[in-house]
């Protein structure tokens, strides 16, 4: 036990969060906020994070009919993906292409319900102070308009594997674990019946910490996991003091799992399990025997994995349970999830930044996959001047499409004093600046033709259809659908 000294005053609270000192305490709005915890004891050392606990309050864990979530991994700062497919480390483009994603992603966590954001690991590219920073000032972005959770962490290989004996005094490892521990203690103290495989206590001289830090939550009908890295996954390290210092005995999540798999059954819950890798496990005989066992046997209906940056939806099955990939935050790729409890259906959507790439429907109780309807189609009149005058571009797009007007229209005159008709809108309509915040989209389903005179302006649309952003002053690049 340790305490934590709050600057609000002579306030003197009893916490056992993890072992990590100097906790910067974030506040709900998108800049740091300057109220600092501080955790005096000799667990973590001089690790320093954000608890995230103002984001967290109210029911949050309660069902709907329609359970949405999203799902990411590896925004692994500061490395960015280019159009090409090609990737290379740059700050300032990464935090851009950050910003982008992480404002998309407060879009789709707008509402009167909360989505959870769950992120599959690689939360940082080398585990370094900086790389951590940037990760927790460009997270606050995604903010969802209810109380709750602001993500929840997943552990890869870049955020501890990568760097046991790799980094000095094994402080980039220790201080990824230690975000980790606080954020999901964090989670569990202000939530209900969040279960974590994590203790800390002194052993001799060392204060050791134990356990495969997955996690578990239910919310609704669902029960969430996540087993970081991988569940086979073992090492054992030590930072700080040579005698007196902290250990981290990471073990295996198998037998936490079974626990905690039977017990969501149990309780009548269905389960998707999150983790890192999916394959090339550090014991990978456990993946196709014990832990198919337990896939099959717990109404597990979903298992999605990071890792691979260029990977997005469904690359296959465990038995009959569909796994996917849960793409790359730095390549703004991601995945939402609907289930709908009435019918029993889940259907995933994969999603490059706001262009939609697939989808995947399925029974969840017999796996039977269920039919897309069949793709609708989108007229777009993209007028260069206000009031529809000016020099016209014609589209036809259908889903998935992402267009460069330019290349639609040769010599089409880019200038904020566009015009817009739209006829038999279907799915999100977004005109683009690419690798920036710069976008109007259209959202819903009508299959008549709404006119929008001014791109700059407020628009008046009919039922059913919204909108979100607002104008640029050079005009677009792209457009979406």
């Amino acid at each position: 036990m340790f305490k934590l000294y709050l600057p609000l005053g002579a306030m003197l609270i009893a916490a056992s969060l993890s072992g990590c000192s100097n906790i910067n305490k974030q506040s709900t709005n998108q800049s740091i906020n300057q109220d600092v915890i501080q955790a005096v004891d000799t667990g973590c050392g001089s690790t320093d994070t954000t608890t995230f606990e103002s984001y967290i309050s109210g029911n949050w864990q309660s069902g709907h009919p329609v359970q949405k979530l999203l799902i990411t991994s590896d925004p692994q700062p500061y490395r960015y993906y280019r159009d090409d497919g090609s990737n290379d480390i740059g700050e300032p483009i990464w935090r851009n292409t950050m910003s982008v994603i992480m404002n998309m992603m407060n879009t789709q966590r707008s509402g009167s319900e909360y989505f959870p954001l769950i992120i599959n690991g690689d939360l940082t590219e080398f585990g370094h102070g900086n790389e951590r920073r940037s990760f927790r000032e460009q997270i606050v972005k995604a903010e969802g308009s209810q109380k709750g959770p602001l993500f929840l962490p997943g552990l890869g290989n870049h955020d501890y594997a990568n760097n046991v004996n790799d980094c000095a005094n094994n402080g980039c490892a220790r201080d990824a674990v230690c975000d980790h521990i606080i954020w999901t203690k964090t989670i569990q103290n202000k939530s209900s019946g969040v279960s974590f495989d994590h203790s800390v206590k002194k052993e001799g001289n060392e204060t050791v910490h134990r356990g495969s830090l997955a996690y578990s939550f239910d919310i609704g009908n669902l029960h969430v996991v996540q087993l970081n890295l991988e569940p086979t996954y073992t090492v054992n390290f030590h930072t700080g003091d040579p005698i007196a210092g902290t250990r981290f005995i990471i073990s295996s999540s198998m037998a936490w799992l079974e626990n905690d798999l039977t017990a969501a059954k149990a309780r009548g819950k269905y389960t998707i399990v999150n983790m890192h890798k999916y394959g090339n496990w550090k014991d990978d005989s456990v993946r196709t025997g014990k832990f198919a066992d337990l896939v099959k046997n717990n109404k597990v209906v979903g298992i999605f994995a990071g890792d691979i940056h260029l990977d997005l939806g469904k690359i296959g099955v465990l038995g009959k349970v569909p796994v996917f990939r849960s793409g790359a935050l730095m390549n703004k790729t991601w995945l939402r999830l609907l289930f709908d409890w009435n019918n029993h259906i889940l259907q995933v959507d994969s999603y490059q930044h706001v262009t939609h790439k697939g989808e995947y429907k399925y029974n969840i109780d017999t796996f039977a996959e269920l039919a897309p309807p069949p793709a609708r189609t989108v007229k777009v009149k993209l007028y260069s001047n206000n009031s529809f005058g000016g020099t016209l571009c014609e589209m036809e797009l259908t889903p998935g499409a992402m267009k460069t007007i330019s290349k639609l229209c040769p010599g089409f005159p880019q200038r904020a004093g566009a015009s817009l008709k739209v006829t038999g809108l279907s799915g999100p309509l977004c005109l683009t600046v690419p690798y920036t915040l710069n976008n109007r989209c259209f959202r819903g389903t009508y299959s008549g033709t709404f006119e929008v005179p001014n791109l700059t302006a407020w628009p008046s649309l009919p039922a059913g259809v919204t909108h979100t952003r607002g104008g640029i002053d050079n005009g677009y690049k792209q457009i979406n659908y």
